[in-house]
């Protein structure tokens, strides 16, 4: 996963170790990236696409750091099996 500079670095080891630990557990790659969509539905999704987990959060205002916690819970239902799942905003 390239690094996400907007994430404070004690946070991002973290989030960085989890990541890695629910693709070796999942088989596949999780990505994690932040994306700016008009859809202002959801907050943060989780889903399977091409082989691969794909956890994507809103960006909404650079150095904000909301989106560690949107992160760590797509983790964790990743890690429970989910494979589609939306926070909503």
């Amino acid at each position: 996963m390239g690094r996400d500079r907007s994430f404070p670095r004690r946070q991002d080891s973290l989030l960085e170790r989890k990541r890695r630990a629910v693709a070796e557990e999942l088989g596949l790659p999780v990505i994690v990236r932040g994306v700016r969509s008009p859809d202002e539905s959801w907050k943060g999704r989780l889903r399977r696409s091409r082989g691969r987990v794909l956890i994507e959060y809103q960006i909404s205002q650079a150095g904000f750091f909301w989106q560690a916690p949107i992160v760590e819970r797509l983790l964790e239902e990743a890690s429970r099996g989910q494979l589609e799942f939306i926070i909503p905003a």
